[in-house]
């Protein structure tokens, strides 16, 4: 499971799951103490205004945090009762794995990007519909098309149409 944690209006832990217990280090005597003061693993900054946010306003509110090694999504939600706001509940998603697959696919996209826009070849991409999404520096050298301009464009709309028909061959 996921660290769960619920505080009241004054920012106080009410409860808390084993998740939290042993990611924040709760043990039953930290009931009662506020949220601001509750250890947090290395490095991991203090969301109590994120909190007192989500209580003030009524709405929730989803950001990144992270500790020394993790990455975590942070969600804090409203706690109603019949009367309005009596708290939040708050739960840590680890999502340190998929921060690493993102970090690394932008990498490597990059790598791919320098070496396609480097190459003395001409290079383009077109999504399904015959659009431009990617241009290299040599074909915008080739036929003089500034690269913001042919993005998104086809053939078509870049080329007379002799040159645009053999493309399209």
């Amino acid at each position: 499971g996921f660290p769960l944690f619920v505080v009241n209006r004054d920012l106080e832990l009410e409860r808390y799951n084993r998740p939290a217990a042993d990611l924040l280090f709760l043990t039953p005597s930290a009931v009662g103490q506020r949220v601001g003061r509750i250890k947090r693993p290395r490095g991991m900054g203090d969301f109590t205004d994120t909190v007192r946010q989500v209580i003030a306003d009524g709405k929730p509110a989803e950001t990144a945090l992270a500790s020394e090694n993790r990455h975590y999504i942070l969600h804090v939600t409203p706690n109603f009762s019949p009367t309005g706001v009596r708290g939040a509940i708050i739960f840590l998603i680890d999502n340190t794995e998929l921060n690493a697959a993102e970090v690394a696919a932008r990498n490597s996209q990059e790598k791919m990007m320098a070496i396609m826009d480097n190459s003395h070849a001409l290079s383009s991409l077109k999504d399904p519909s015959g659009r431009y999404i990617f241009v290299n520096r040599r074909f915008i050298d080739t036929f003089d098309v500034p690269s913001d301009n042919a993005l998104g464009k086809t053939d078509r709309q870049l080329f007379a149409r002799g040159i645009a028909d053999e493309f399209r061959r």
